[in-house]
């Protein structure tokens, strides 16, 4: 299911828009991220505490008159219930908009724009860090520690980074002391997309 806009069943009104958390299995309630928007197969009442910290609520199965629904409405959050196949649909961390009102989601990831690196930089960092800058950048040097990345993971992003852009970051770069690209992520994947693109480029006839 790739369409910008799925519907469910509008079952709490009012609307929310955060990085999506899935649910697939066991709950681990304590790395929920405040702020996102729990999406899950089932919601039984052991869930609660975790609404206290999500923005909003998509679930799978059930219909209005379903727990989901009288929980969320008691915590004022938005939630779409009956929202088929919604925690294979959804990629985690991706950002989306729920219309408790409505009974749509949308993938707001999937809007056009002008800048694809841009746009597939902000999707691989909502896929590791609980948190992303407004901007979708990130000084890496400087703040990859603050947004909770231990070293280990840090160099996965970066290992993801160079798959999606096709680029190859230097061996100090990939060094989990020092991590010394000093600044924008944005700029360096531009610019090493631009050199390396350059070095593979074929000789003038």
């Amino acid at each position: 299911m790739t369409e910008p806009v799925l519907r469910g069943l509008g079952a709490a009104p009012g609307v929310a828009r955060g990085p999506a958390y899935i649910v697939r299995g066991p709950l681990d309630q304590r790395a929920v991220t405040p702020g996102s928007i729990l999406v899950t197969r089932l919601v039984s009442p052991s869930i609660a505490p975790v609404l206290l910290r999500v923005a909003g609520v998509v679930v799978e199965e059930g219909g209005l008159l379903q727990h989901a629904t009288s929980l969320a409405r008691e915590f004022g959050i938005p939630a779409v219930v009956g929202l088929s196949d919604a925690t294979t649909s959804l990629m985690h961390g991706e950002l989306i908009e729920v219309r408790g009102d409505t009974g749509e989601v949308e993938r707001l990831d999937m809007a056009p724009t002008a800048d694809e690196v841009a746009q597939t930089l902000q999707r691989c960092l909502r896929q590791h860090l609980p948190m992303v800058p407004a901007e979708g950048d990130i000084d890496l040097s400087a703040q990859l520690f603050e947004f909770g990345l231990d070293s280990m993971s840090a160099i996965g992003l970066l290992m993801e980074l160079e798959a999606a852009f096709s680029i190859r970051f230097p061996d100090q770069r990939l060094d989990p002391e020092t991590f010394s690209t000093g600044g924008s992520l944005l700029a360096v994947i531009r610019e090493l997309k631009a050199e390396q693109a350059g070095s593979t480029a074929p000789p003038p006839a």
